[in-house]
């Protein structure tokens, strides 16, 4: 990646360390990780910050689920579904694919949401803790100027028509294909073979309903149309329209008959919204102390319903880096390995898209139909694995674990009862051994550095004992899955990011101190190693 000036220290003149634009579900889950780190933040909203009905995301990952659990919320609730995977019928419910996304560490790989209500727990999080959080609601982002060492933003209220200015450290667009901040820092599209309408309907029905815990897609030659049951009560159904087919005048009322068809009773509509998706990807998401995030950065087709689920990865990956930059822990060029880091990931999921996309047409000109007379269904009941691991950026190279995504394990502490995974892990960087201490393994040099990165040590035990040595938090393994693991990789010790991605895996104390050494020298650009950043 071509190098940078090192970011200058802002000086203390600044209103905020962090602007975020856009206080929908991205943009409020980034000021919640953004709080976990004290900074400073301001949330830019265009409009009413109680204006929740429009009902674009449907569905999130087990990732994001992980990050809402660090967020503080339950994923036994009822804010998340569980399910299996997605189906593809054609109009008369005959199944053409199935499509099962596998389990991840014994928990379910994708969630159904009802993004209003989620979204009013975000919002309410964050009011609970408004010392932290200025918010503008009914403002804009008029102009955005990068200065030296700030990000000046004039902003305008829109219901007493005045204009003012906010200084801010780091600048995040989280405000959706529509946001003006990529024109206003003169970035270029790159546009894919693909542009559509989705109208997305809301339905609450007076008998339940069950899908089996799949998404439908249901594919004929007029509309497809996919339906998710975020309840036995509460449906989403998502028609996919061509703009002519939209612009039809009896267009709602055909709308109406197909869902008649498809609900076997009485039911209401909450609310409707239409959506229009034209596939494209940002060439840069990042201008030194602006970035651009989620469909502001890039949108792609929604049949995998996954556009929500990597917005919030985006902020995910991104927030903690600015937290260490803030905080002057590290320098300002880890902040170059947001794009390359997140920018494969996306590449991965257009690809996926695009292939799943190809299925439409195909199966509404009837030819699944003669094809599944010759093919035995079950040759297409694959499961689909939607994670790909990390290549680029801040990652260590020893060890086929670096760049992949730490998995969920059961921990207990010392007094035997059960932690959280957010407890045992925090929000830090992980030095983590397996019935040894991390702290005795790091050489001095080596432990100052990481104690000034304020790594967290960690010592997962394969059995319970007391332990009070040195300054390591102990836990132990509480089923034996962690000792599994570990053997069948082969490794001792791992450095995980704030993220929960893997830095780095390793077997011996040498590997371990090498990769503390080389860590420190991407961390701190004092080397800059072929690929490091």
């Amino acid at each position: 990646m071509e190098q940078s000036t090192v970011l200058p220290d802002t000086d203390k003149a600044v209103d905020f360390d962090l602007v975020i634009i856009g206080y929908g579900m991205v943009g409020a889950v980034a000021a919640l990780l953004a709080a976990q780190y004290k900074l400073k933040i301001a949330l830019i909203e265009i409009r009413k910050t109680d204006d929740l009905y429009v009902p674009k995301a449907g569905r999130i990952d087990a990732d994001v689920m992980r990050i809402f659990e660090q967020l503080g919320f339950d994923r036994k609730d009822n804010n998340f579904q569980a399910l299996k995977g997605a189906r593809i019928m054609n109009s008369k419910g005959k199944q053409l694919l199935e499509f099962e996304y596998p389990e991840l560490d014994g928990f379910a790989p994708m969630y159904s949401i009802y993004q209003p209500d989620l979204q009013l727990k975000l919002h309410t999080k964050i009011q609970a803790q408004k010392d932290n959080f200025s918010i503008f609601e009914r403002h804009r982002a008029e102009a955005i100027e990068l200065q030296k060492d700030r990000v000046k933003i004039i902003a305008n209220d829109l219901e007493k028509d005045l204009f003012f200015e906010i200084n801010t450290r780091f600048l995040i667009a989280c405000n959706g294909q529509e946001s003006l901040v990529p024109a206003q820092c003169d970035f270029n599209y790159r546009f894919l073979d693909y542009t559509n309408y989705s109208l997305n309907i809301e339905t609450k029905s007076n008998e339940a309903l069950s899908s089996d815990k799949f998404a439908i897609t249901y594919v004929d030659g007029n509309y497809p149309l996919t339906a998710i049951y975020d309840s036995d009560y509460h449906q989403r159904w998502e028609f996919r329209l061509d703009p002519d087919t939209m612009a039809a005048p009896d267009i709602y009322d055909r709308i109406r008959k197909a869902l008649e068809n498809k609900i076997p009773c009485e039911f209401e509509i909450l609310n409707s919204y239409l959506y229009k998706y034209e596939t494209r990807i940002l060439e840069k998401w990042q201008r030194k102390r602006i970035f651009i995030t989620g469909d502001a950065a890039h949108v792609f087709p929604p049949y995998l319903g996954l556009g929500l689920s990597a917005g919030i990865k985006d902020v995910y990956n991104l927030i903690w880096k600015i937290a260490l930059v803030a905080d002057k822990k590290v320098k300002g060029q880890i902040l170059e390995t947001y794009q390359p880091e997140r920018e494969e990931q996306i590449n991965f999921l257009l690809k996926v898209n695009q292939a799943v996309q190809k299925i439409a047409p195909a199966a509404s000109k009837g030819f699944f139909d003669r094809f599944f007379a010759a093919v035995s269904m079950g040759f297409f009941q694959k499961k689909i694995k939607l994670q790909s691991k990390y290549t680029k950026g801040f990652i260590g190279t020893k060890h086929k674990l670096a760049g992949t995504i730490f998995p969920h394990f059961n921990y207990h502490n010392n007094m035997a009862r059960p932690e959280s995974e957010t407890t045992v892990l925090s929000t830090a960087f992980v030095l983590l051994a397996f019935d040894a201490d991390p702290v005795d393994a790091v050489s001095a040099q080596n432990i100052e550095y990481l104690a000034n990165m304020s790594v967290r040590f960690l010592r997962i035990n394969s059995k319970q004992e007391g332990y009070n040595k040195r300054f390591a938090s102990c836990f132990t393994d509480a089923d034996g899955r962690f000792a599994a693991w570990c053997k069948k990789q082969r490794i001792k010790y791992l450095i995980l990011k704030p993220d929960r991605l893997v830095f780095d895996a390793f077997k011996t104390e040498k590997e371990l101190n090498k990769a503390v050494a080389s860590m420190s020298g991407i961390i701190e650009q004092r080397k800059m190693g072929k690929g490091a950043l």
